[in-house]
This record gives structure tokens, C-alpha cells and sequence, in this order.
């Protein structure tokens, strides 16, 4: 992958994983996994990126390149030039011109530090964000928001679903 390129996240298979979320989730494999599965078998990332376990999908709604999380817990609005940074850019897939997905890597017990901090991180190694509590499991929160993506972002979804 070049310093300059984000991967790109095939609309069909973003659209199949918010298929997949809307039915029953097994244990054995969801929509999260389905779209980790992407990233670490099929993306193109280099290899030592491919340690993906969770989704995090971020969507534009707007003309001002303004992205928030498709979970509301995930954080507050961002600047679409966040994903275009180098600490973030290798972890990044986007899917046309208003969706990003950033893939986290699996939590470890380091991650946790002395102060109670939960510390998680990006698959490149670098800090999507520290949390003041013992661990948190994004998977859950990852699927719900792919569940929800086409009524709280049906503008988006049907744009997505027609490039797919």
C-alpha cells in the first residue's frame, strides 16, 4: 500500500455485512467478523496490519467532510482529514466518498494500564483512544451499528446499496 492510498472497501461487501447484522448474530461469525475477514484476508493491507477484530464504521452526511461514528458511543464528529493522516491511514478502509471503516486490533491485558486506564489501538499499533474503565468489548456496539446503519443513515445506505 502506498503512504498516499486508502483501501477500498467493496460497497458489496459493506452492504452483505449490514445484511448479515440484521439477522440472528452466531457465535461462529457476524457482521464484524465478516468485514474483519475482509480486511485480513482480502484488503491488500500489509501483513502486519492484518489483525483485525473489530469494525468501527464512520459515516459523512454532509457536504463538509464531517464523519461521526455510526455507533454513538464511539466518539464525537471528525474531520474526514483524520483518516488521511499517516497515523491513521493504515488502518483505514473507506467505501466511496462518505463511509470509512477503521479496524481495531485485539485488546490485550497490557492494554490495560496502572491507572485503570483501558488503552485501545488501532491494527497499526497507534491509540484510537484511552477509556477510564477495566475493558470494553466494541464487537457488540460494532454489529448494533451495522444493524442500524440504513435507518440512521438512509441517505448514506441507499447510495451505498445502489453503487453495490
Amino acid at each position: 500500500m502506498s503512504d498516499t492510498a486508502i483501501i477500498q472497501l467493496p460497497a458489496a461487501r459493506l452492504v452483505e455485512a449490514v445484511k448479515v447484522a440484521g439477522q440472528i448474530p452466531s457465535a461462529e461469525f457476524n457482521a464484524a467478523q465478516y468485514l474483519c475477514n475482509w480486511w485480513n484476508q482480502e484488503s491488500g493491507c500489509e501483513e502486519a496490519l492484518r489483525c483485525a477484530t473489530v469494525p468501527l464504521l464512520w459515516i459523512s452526511s454532509g457536504n463538509d467532510r464531517t464523519f461521526c461514528p455510526a455507533h454513538p458511543d464511539h466518539g464525537p464528529a471528525a474531520s474526514g482529514r483524520l483518516f488521511e493522516q499517516p497515523l491513521w491511514r493504515s488502518a483505514v478502509a473507506e467505501c466511496g466518498p462518505n463511509i470509512r471503516a477503521v479496524f481495531l486490533r485485539e485488546p490485550k491485558s497490557a492494554d490495560l494500564d496502572p491507572q485503570g486506564f483501558f488503552h485501545v489501538y488501532l491494527v497499526n499499533g497507534a491509540e484510537y483512544e484511552s477509556i477510564g474503565i477495566d475493558f470494553i468489548d466494541y464487537r457488540p456496539e460494532a454489529i448494533e451499528a451495522l444493524r442500524r446503519f440504513p435507518a440512521r443513515f438512509s441517505h448514506e445506505y441507499e447510495s451505498l446499496f445502489a453503487a453495490a
